[in-house]
C-alpha cells in the first residue's frame, strides 16, 4: 500500500470541485490541501459508502425519531474526501453510519483488526480495535493517515 502524503503548499479552492480536495481535520475547514489531480474510485465498497454520503446529505433533524442531529455538509465533505483518498491507496472502508450528535463514523476493516474514524463539526477521533488487547483511541489529523493505515494493515 503507497505511503500518503499531503502536500500543504498548494490550498485548495473550496468551490470549485470538492472532490479534488483533502480538507483538514481540525477546526479550519477552509484551509483544505490538495492531494492529487485524481479522483479514483474504482473500489465498489467505496463507491458503496459513497452513496450513503450523499444520502446522510438529506438527513432531516430528528432522522432517527429520537432528536438526533443531521450531519452537517462540512462533516460529509471531510469524510467523503478521507474515503476518496482511502479509494486512490486501495483501502476499501467497510462502513459508514451516522451518530446522534451529527457526526458520521467511518469503520476500515482488515481481517481481525479494526479502525473507527469519527467526525465531528470541528474534530475527528480514531479508534483502533486490535485483534487482541485493549481498543486505544486518539484525534484524527491528516498528520497521522499513514501510521493508522500501516497499524491496520502492518
Amino acid at each position: 500500500m503507497p505511503v500518503l502524503t499531503i502536500d500543504k503548499s498548494y490550498p485548495a479552492n473550496f468551490g470549485t470541485n470538492p472532490g479534488l480536495s483533502f480538507t483538514p481535520f481540525g477546526e479550519n475547514l477552509p484551509n483544505s490541501t490538495l492531494v492529487d489531480h485524481t479522483v479514483v474510485s474504482s473500489n465498489k465498497i467505496n463507491t458503496r459508502v459513497l452513496k450513503l454520503l450523499d444520502d446522510f446529505e438529506t438527513l432531516n433533524p430528528n432522522w432517527d425519531g429520537e432528536d438526533a442531529k443531521a450531519p452537517s455538509k462540512d462533516v460529509i465533505f471531510r469524510v467523503r474526501n478521507l474515503v476518496r483518498l482511502l479509494s486512490k491507496t486501495g483501502q476499501p472502508v467497510f462502513h459508514t453510519a451516522p451518530g446522534p450528535n451529527g457526526e458520521v463514523m467511518i469503520d476500515i476493516r482488515n481481517e481481525d483488526q479494526s479502525l473507527e474514524i469519527i467526525f465531528y463539526s470541528q474534530k475527528a477521533f480514531f479508534v483502533k480495535f486490535p485483534y487482541s488487547g485493549v481498543p486505544e483511541q486518539g484525534k484524527f489529523d491528516e498528520e497521522n493517515i499513514s501510521d493508522l493505515l500501516s497499524w491496520l494493515n502492518g
